[in-house]
Formats: C-alpha cells, structure tokens, sequence
C-alpha cells in the first residue's frame, strides 16, 4: 500500500469512526434555562491525489485545505412577560487554515498567509452575529449586528432539537 492510499484509508476510517459517535446533546442550558449554549468544533480536510506538475510551483505538499472551525451560539433570555421580552443573541465563529504553515510553496504564493488562514478580513469578522431582540406586543426591534435574509418561505420543515439540562 503506498503511502497516498494510507492516508487516504486512515481519514476515512476516522470519519465512518467520528460519524458513529452518539452526540448527547445539541444545546445546554445554564441560570435556571435561560442561557442556551451552543457550538461546534470539526475539521474539512481536502487531500489532493493528482497534483499536475505546473502546480508544484505554488505547492510542495499534496495538502489542498486543513480547516479547522468552531463555533459558539448563546441566547440569553433577560426579561420573559407577557407584554415584553428581550433576548441577547451572539454567534460567533472562528476557524483556521493550517495549509500555510506546513506548505512553504503555498505560504509563498499568498500575499498575506494570516489573513487567509482565519477570519481576519475586518476586526469583528469572528462576530457573526450579535443582537438585542426585542418583542414588545406585535413588535419585533433587533439591534446590533445581524445577517438579514429577505426571502419567502413557502414551506418550513419542523425540526426538534435535542436539549440537555446542564447542572454544574
């Protein structure tokens, strides 16, 4: 076995191994439920199996992306009544391309390696959202930093979530 179908059968075994992993929860709660707790860690990995020749001038190894991600979403509930309700949203990601750093061909051919390798195009890229919502009667006010979708669904698929109570 050469050494391109090693590596190549050794990741797909971590991740039929990683995908059979029971997950205990999606989201845990703390204060008495009213902060939910959220988030992620994983690794996108591309191994590149045919790099042609004209390439190795930007690559001297067979690495195409190692990207690490993470992320972590809070709600915290501050005021539930009848009339009124405010939430404190934040999601936030950061991730990181770690191709540079053992590639010296590939860090080469970018100009600027570090703000390739995350999310630092602005200052609050990592910032995904973060946000005051409120609900006062028949109104809905956000503030602060949001993605905002304008579209129209014709149908919403129900999803359940799996929760788990955390006591500390």
């Amino acid at each position: 076995m050469n050494k391109k179908t090693f590596i190549i059968t050794v990741l797909f075994l971590i991740m039929v191994a990683g995908s059979m992993i029971p997950r205990q929860c999606d989201a845990f709660y703390l204060f008495d439920e009213k902060l939910r707790v959220k988030g992620s860690i994983y690794e996108f990995l591309i191994y590149r199996t045919d790099l042609k020749e004209e390439e190795r001038q930007y690559r001297d190894k067979d690495w195409g992306l190692m990207r690490t991600k993470g992320t972590l979403e809070l709600l915290y509930k501050t005021v539930e009544s009848e009339k009124l309700d405010i939430n404190l949203f934040g999601f936030f990601q950061y991730w990181h391309d770690s191709v540079p750093d053992i590639d010296d061909e590939y860090r080469k051919s970018i100009n600027d390696p570090k703000s390739y390798q995350g999310p630092f195009f602005d200052e609050d890229d990592w910032i995904n959202e973060l946000y005051v919502d409120t609900y006062a009667g028949k109104w809905n006010i956000r503030l602060g930093k949001q993605i905002v979708v304008w579209s129209e669904v014709a149908m919403v698929p129900l999803l359940t979530a799996k929760s788990c109570k955390f006591s500390p």
